[in-house]
């Protein structure tokens, strides 16, 4: 006896019925009933392809963009200051790193890791804008030996950051003009600077919010 699932008509007939309510159900998927994917009917007939193709295009901008929102909202004003505190670690890295390169005469490394530095102040920058913006100064609290060695590293952060910023835009006009030998003057004042003030800003965020926060 041949029975329909032996029978090669009807089975033809039933993998056509199964494609058609895979096109129907989804035209962007790939259909996998026989446990090999392969392309949808509705892809390829009467130029349906081109509907099922712009389908899909608008179904992968709508993950993606609320992926992106997703991941955006992770980020809240209270993860800004570790946030920051990474900013300035990866500065004090490549600010030391292209010290080294440029006293050993590779200036192209010493450029892309000044580049970086760069770049990395000018996030921190920005985030500590924003969180003094919504949150103002966290107060610490500190007394006793902990006040002696917290305050004199937070107020030389401090004022030494407000040195810095003229000094790095003063040494990349240097550059950008290629006077070499007004470059390197200032630079031998602003990579040491700039290096303390990035190392104190990793400092004072972990003994504010690591070592010893306030309250405890």
């Amino acid at each position: 006896m041949i029975t329909a699932a032996n029978n090669p008509k009807n089975y033809g007939e039933d993998r056509q019925t199964q494609h058609a309510q895979s096109d129907s159900a989804s035209p962007c998927l790939f259909s996998t009933a026989d446990g090999s994917p392969e392309i949808s009917p509705g892809w390829l007939k009467n130029g349906g392809h081109q509907f099922s193709l712009k389908r899909c295009s608008v179904e992968a901008i709508d993950q993606l963009n609320a992926l992106t929102v997703q991941r955006l909202n992770v980020i809240s004003i209270s993860d800004l200051p570790a946030l920051n505190a990474s900013f300035n670690l990866v500065s004090t890295i490549f600010i030391s790193m292209g010290w080294y390169f440029i006293r050993h005469g590779a200036w192209r490394r010493h450029m892309t890791c000044m580049i970086v530095a760069v770049l990395s102040s000018i996030c921190f920058l920005v985030g500590y804008i924003i969180y003094h913006a919504q949150v103002g100064e966290k107060s610490s609290g500190y007394t006793g030996w902990i006040a002696v060695v917290y305050f004199p590293i937070l107020a030389s952060h401090v004022l030494l950051a407000f040195v810095t910023l003229p000094l790095v835009i003063l040494t990349l006009i240097q550059v950008f003009r290629r006077r070499w030998d007004r470059h390197k003057r200032i630079a031998r004042w602003t990579i040491p600077i700039w290096l303390y003030v990035s190392v104190t800003g990793v400092l004072v965020y972990l003994m504010l919010y690591k070592w010893f926060p306030p309250g405890t």
